[in-house]
């Protein structure tokens, strides 16, 4: 006999759905697994005609209930945390290439708007919240790069390997040709390098180990030439040769009264000095008995006070 009250009808219905529940859903897959591809034909087709009514019903209910989704995804995320995010690794590890392609070309294509759409958020936030986002942004700049973040794009340009104490991290060798070790680059370092390479960016951003070997590196704050400038009296040292002559001197300054060494001051800076000019004699230009290693004060003194000496007099001429 039906039930007049609504609420004890839909009780009572609730009750025996209860009790027939595990009956109910065990014959619900046994139909399912004996009629698979007749019931997911059916249901693509019935996507397929009413894909507008759908999609329409699906904006709509998510409009409306927007909260209730967010917290349902919260608790279901919190209860599945380590599955989803194994099944998230996972498949970005499968489809890596395809989905830097496609996160480049939606960047490409909507540039200017996400730009504007990122200092727009960025303007409403409070003082609080900026702070906040900056200095996150400032531990990002410098902590060191991860190796599965830069090894494809960086790799080509310069030598690279994992960390062997941390292998999640990469490591580069040091651009000047004197030193060579391999080091720890931070995400800016590298960030910057790329953008140099990619042509946004001015310079090459090259990697040093550290402000020593970047001021020593010959090729460090150079200017490519334009054509038909280049001077025959260039006096750039070749990166060998002052590697050579270093290591010759046992890396000591040999002007008459410092012989300062790297050996008992790690942070000496030391130059590769030619004692005949090459505006004189450029046939001497690599021969390392015509160099001296000298220390950066050393190396400053000699063309400040030696006659005939200064950069100003050993100004490259054609």
């Amino acid at each position: 006999m039906p039930y007049k009250d609504p609420k004890i009808a839909k009780q009572k219905a609730h009750e025996r759905y209860l009790r027939t529940k595990d009956i109910v859903l065990a014959r619900s897959r046994k139909n399912y697994q004996d009629n698979k591809e007749a019931i997911t034909e059916r249901h693509k087709k019935y996507r397929e005609e009413n894909k507008e009514k759908i999609a329409e019903h699906t904006k709509k209910y998510n409009a409306e209930n927007a909260e209730k989704i967010a917290e349902q995804k919260r608790i279901y995320y919190q209860e599945n945390k380590e599955r989803i995010d194994a099944r998230q690794k996972e498949y970005y590890e499968t489809n890596k290439d395809e989905i830097h392609a496609r996160r480049k070309k939606h960047y490409d294509e909507n540039r200017d708007e996400i730009l504007a759409k990122n200092r727009q958020k960025f303007a409403e936030m409070d003082e609080e919240a900026k702070n906040k986002k900056n200095l996150k942004s400032k531990e990002w700049r410098n902590s060191p790069a991860k190796y599965d973040n830069f090894a494809e794009k960086i790799s080509p340009y310069d030598p690279i390997r994992r960390d062997p104490d941390n292998p999640e991290l990469i490591q580069v060798q040091c651009h000047n040709a004197t030193c060579q070790n391999w080091f720890n680059p931070t995400n800016m370092q590298l960030y910057d390098r790329l953008k140099s390479i990619n042509g946004t960016q001015g310079g090459e951003h090259n990697l040093y180990c550290s402000e020593s070997c970047k001021l020593t590196c010959p090729t460090y704050g150079q200017r490519t030439r334009y054509k038909g400038s280049e001077s025959l009296y260039a006096r750039e040292v070749q990166p060998e040769l002052r590697a050579m002559v270093l290591a010759r001197d046992n890396y000591t300054c040999q002007r008459e009264g410092c012989n300062k060494s790297q050996k008992d001051f790690p942070d000496l800076v030391l130059h590769c000095h030619h004692k005949f000019p090459l505006n004189e004699d450029p046939v001497c230009s690599a021969d390392i008995d015509n160099c001296i290693t000298l220390c950066e004060e050393c190396h400053r003194w000699i063309h400040k006070n030696i006659p005939g000496c200064s950069y100003a007099e050993l100004q490259c001429s054609e």
